[in-house]
This record gives C-alpha cells, structure tokens and sequence, in this order.
C-alpha cells in the first residue's frame, strides 16, 4: 500500500474511537514494528485522553502481567516523554541510556523476552496546547539499523496523526456523553459540515450538518449553500479558497494527496467578525454510523453564537489573572473596547490594550481566533445532565 493510500485511515478514529487500535496496527505494520501504543493526555477535557495499545500485545496472555506490574512504571516514563520537543524521534538509548538491557528497564526486559523487541523510538506529536501525544514504536531491529524509509514514513504521518486526535476530541466527547456521535452533532455548539468528497472532479456535496452550521448557511452573509448541495462562501476570492481547501481535503480522503487541511478565514459585511473555518480530510469504516465514508470535515466558528463558549480552559492553562478572566469574558461575548471600558470602569485605551495583551498571551490575532481558542480548551459540548434532552 503507498503511503498516501493509508493516509485515509488516520483519519478513521475520528468519528469512531473504536477504530485507533486498527489505525496504529496499520501504522506499525508499515514499519515493520513488533508493537507500539499511541498515549494522549488531554489536559482541557480528560474524557478523551487516549491509552491505545497495538492489538498484539493487548491480546497476548503476558499483557495481564504488564498492566498488573509494571504499566504504572510505564507510565511515568511515559508522562516524562510527553515533556519531550516534539517532532522529534527518541530512541531508548537517548532516554534511557543502556537500561533497555539492564535490571533498571523493567518493562524494556519484559518486551524483549516476550516480544523480541530490541528497540524502542518515541514521538511527541505537534498540538495546539489543549492535548498532549505521543507514539510509541516497539522495533525488532537495533536502533542503529533502523531505516530512514521507516523514519521518512513515521515524520509524514505523525501530522496526520496529530490532526486526527485534535478534529477528533469533540466527537469523542459526544460518544462518551451520549453513546452516539451524527445523532447527537446539535450538542456540539460549533459549525459542522460533512461532505462527499469521494467522486474526483465532481463539487463535494453535504451529507450531515448540524444545526448549528444551518443557522450560519441561513444567513447567507459569508457562507452559503449552492445549487448542487456544496459549500460555498461570498466574494470570488474567498470562493476560491474555500473551493481548494475543499478539493485539497477531499484528495487527501481519497489518498490522492497528503493534504492536513487548510484553516481559513471567511469575511462577513463591515463591522462584523469572519467565521473560521477549519477543512480536514474524514473518513470512516464501515461499521461507523455513517458507514464507509471518504470526505470533507468542516467545523465552523461563528464569532456571533458564543453563549455555549467557556474560557474556564484558557484561564487554567494560560494562567490568566482575574483581570484578563473578565476582559476575555466580555471579548468572547462580541463587547468592543469600548463597551468594555464602559462595563468595567476604565479608560478606552486601557480596555483596548488588556485584550491586546490576552490575545499576545494566547496565540490569537482576532476575536474570531480568541473564540476558536477558547473552544480548543474547552469544548463547547453539552453536559449529559443538561436539560436540553439529557
């Protein structure tokens, strides 16, 4: 299989979580490796932190004895790798010197003499701060014969990889809340829009939105419809962004290219914050709930419907002071700096330079990002016990 035809399969967990153990046997088995397990600590919302472990060794009868005795241990090790620059390959001899054939490794040893593991790499994958991953590759080969295809291989898909647990975290949020993703999307409170991306040369057309995405498509003042059932945006420019992001993405999901995806912005009419919009490739298998499926991902921020947006994230994870809690509150609620200087007491300027500051603090360059931000952080899902149809 070339590398772009399993490229797809990444993108598989990200509508059935049941579907990573596939995924990362699929990605060892393309590196030749004995066994491995993907790790995802996800600080802003631990209900969809990741402990995937290759079906080789989770179906061995000896796994019992590692979860027993020694998957604490590992799992510092484990937490100390997370602290690793990503995009980096570690080999066990760069962590852990020569423990690997020691007394001291004693998780090394039990994969050897069970598995003939003789080598073990690790690799923090990139993110935007909310989450934190890691692979783990458990390699028969010295790390000195490791081959560079291999590693070629491991650093393409690594971001793939990334992209998938971060579009990912929403929906597997859904599914543990309420047992079903499609038929619960209007709990989700940003934009989503699904599309067929599957026939070449052909406009992608919607097949799932949620209600959410269907107020902004109402509007019509940025985002729209068309004829044919497809996304489209005002202003020829925009259009045809939009229109290659599109394509890009629906190429990837049909393994015809490695395209992540494209984050862009959609101008609205004056005085009015863009919607952003982040495109990635989707796919899923046959036993998800919408079958076999290669397309389009779009989740839509909507700058204008930030009642469901929290910043409890970005205060716990930026260390925002009370101060900058307050001036993000009234930001993410659409206040200008001067209805901010109003509500708060202060001079224009002063109102002005605070969200200046929150926004250098955080990453973002506009209102639309804070609030994109903010919902990385804390996604914007319903609690089970919320009134709305609990």
């Amino acid at each position: 299989m070339r590398l772009s035809d399993f490229i797809p399969h990444v993108y598989e967990p990200v509508l059935d979580a049941g579907r990573w153990q596939d995924t990362l046997d699929g990605l060892l088995d393309r590196l030749d490796a004995t066994a491995g397990a993907i790790a995802s600590v996800d600080s802003a919302e631990p209900e969809v932190s990741l402990d995937v472990v290759s079906k080789r060794l989770s179906d061995s009868p000896e796994f019992k004895h590692y979860a027993a005795k020694l998957q604490e241990e590992d799992s510092r090790t484990i937490s100390r790798l997370l602290r690793s620059p990503a995009g980096r390959l570690i080999y066990d001899d760069d962590f852990l010197g020569d423990s690997l054939y020691g007394t001291g490794d004693r998780t090394g040893l039990w994969l050897r003499e069970n598995f003939g593991v003789r080598c073990r790499v690790a690799l923090r994958l990139e993110s935007e701060g909310a989450w934190n991953a890691l692979l783990v590759m458990h390699l028969p080969e010295e790390a000195a014969i490791v081959r560079q295809s291999e590693i070629g291989e491991v650093l393409t898909l690594a971001p793939h990889l990334a992209r998938a647990i971060e579009i990912a975290r929403p929906f597997h949020l859904l599914k543990s809340r309420f047992a079903a993703v499609l038929g619960v999307l209007d709990r989700f409170h940003l934009g989503v829009v699904i599309l067929d991306g599957a026939a070449r040369g052909d406009e992608s057309r919607i097949v799932v939105t949620n209600r959410s995405a269907e107020r902004v498509l109402e509007r019509r003042d940025g985002l729209m419809l068309t004829g044919a059932k497809s996304l489209s945006a005002r202003g020829e420019e925009t259009r045809l962004a939009l229109d290659r992001a599109l394509e890009a993405a629906a190429k990837a999901a049909r393994a015809d290219s490695d395209d992540r995806g494209t984050l862009l912005a959609v101008p609205r009419g004056p005085g009015q914050d863009p919607y952003l919009l982040d495109v990635s490739p989707l796919a899923a298998g046959a036993a998800s709930e919408i079958g076999r499926f290669r397309g389009v991902l779009v989740l839509i921020v909507d700058p204008d419907a930030t009642a469901e947006i929290s910043i409890e994230g970005l205060r716990a994870f930026f260390g925002l002071t009370e101060t900058e809690e307050t001036v993000g509150r009234l930001f993410v609620a659409g206040h200008s700096y001067a209805e901010i200087a109003d509500i708060r007491g202060v001079a224009f300027e002063t109102a002005k330079s605070q969200v200046r500051s929150l926004l250098a603090k955080t990453g973002a360059t506009d209102r639309s990002a804070f609030v994109r931000t903010a919902a990385k952080f804390s996604l914007p899902v319903d609690r089970k016990d919320e009134e709305n149809g609990a």
